[in-house]
């Protein structure tokens, strides 16, 4: 257990243990949640080396995990600003950064979309790779639509390239340049789930319907983002 809680402590500041070598600068600690993941995936192993009688016990079950309290966001962009977003953005990059803001789907369940898992007939998409393992689905609205129509098909992934999957570096830069750009501080990719958890929450769509939107193992992660629903009645 001491040397597990070394090794956090080291994760979260510029410890020794990842000092990059002479004449480069040392990499910046990593957040308390990723800590925590890493702490969950040792103590699976750890749980799984008991269960094949490679170890007496488990010394991660004597770490506490950090709270992330700290780490909820709510970050969302006004219209302008989303306007002006995709506009800075190239094409591919535009179509990617729209279809987030308009179903709140993670990044690993967007680039994992295929064409078969959307149902125009029915303006549903089906995602089948989501982080809880469950399949759900969500709506496609009709400016949706008529972008997702205006793909071509270069591969059985909707934003893949010819060699298949695309990786998320193909967007990312652009994405990144384009929030500099627009003069947008403190916007990452992840919080355009937020925005379109938000403005769900601002126009009145209940808590319940909104996790179940995005996918959220039970409502008590879809919190955050209560304060605006009173904001907005008033």
């Amino acid at each position: 257990p001491s040397k597990i809680e070394e090794y956090r402590l080291k994760r979260l500041s510029q410890g020794e243990l990842f000092n990059p070598g002479k004449g480069r600068k040392p990499r910046k600690g990593v957040s308390k949640s990723t800590v925590n993941r890493e702490m969950a995936l040792l103590k699976h192993i750890y749980n799984k080396g008991a269960e094949w009688e490679k170890v007496l016990s488990n010394p991660v079950k004597l770490i506490k995990f950090y709270s992330e309290k700290e780490n909820k966001r709510t970050r969302y962009l006004e219209k302008e600003q989303k306007v002006k977003l995709l506009e800075l953005c190239p094409l591919p990059t535009r179509r990617i950064v729209f279809f987030a803001l308009n179903t709140g789907m993670r990044q690993g369940e967007i680039l994992n979309l295929k064409w078969k898992d959307i149902d125009f007939k029915n303006l549903l998409i089906k995602v089948t790779r989501s982080k809880s393992g469950k399949p759900r689905y969500v709506n496609i609205n009709s400016e949706l639509a008529d972008m997702l129509k205006s793909i071509p098909t270069v591969s059985e992934y909707v934003f893949g390239t010819k060699e298949g999957r695309a990786k998320f570096t193909l967007y990312r830069k652009h994405f990144e340049k384009a929030v500099k750009d627009a003069g947008i501080s403190d916007f990452r990719w992840h919080d355009l789930r937020h925005d379109y958890a938000s403005t769900l929450v601002m126009k009145g769509i209940d808590l319940k319907t909104v996790s179940e939107l995005l996918g959220h193992s039970s409502t008590a992660m879809t919190e955050r983002y209560s304060h605006l629903s009173p904001a907005h009645k008033r």
